[in-house]
């Protein structure tokens, strides 16, 4: 049973594959984030997977070819 402070962590969800060098650099930033971020939840997760599971407001890290530096998307 998760304890409360767990079940409230925010939770990150981070896409990629580490079989394919391009898409590999959001699931190799883990280590560095949850040492940075002790306080967040951060998830690898298969895009394909059920993400409504984690609720109706998702906190995403992918990558995508063409992009040059770090964005951030708030799709509301």
């Amino acid at each position: 049973m998760l304890n409360s402070a767990m079940e409230n962590k925010i939770k990150v969800l981070v896409f990629g594959n580490v079989l394919v060098k391009k898409d590999s650099v959001p699931v190799k930033l883990i280590p560095v984030l949850k040492e940075k971020f002790p306080e967040i939840d951060f998830i690898e997760l298969d895009p394909t997977e059920d993400l409504f599971s984690y609720g109706r407001n998702l906190k995403i890290i992918d990558s995508a070819k063409g992009i040059n530096k770090a964005r951030l998307l708030n799709l509301k």
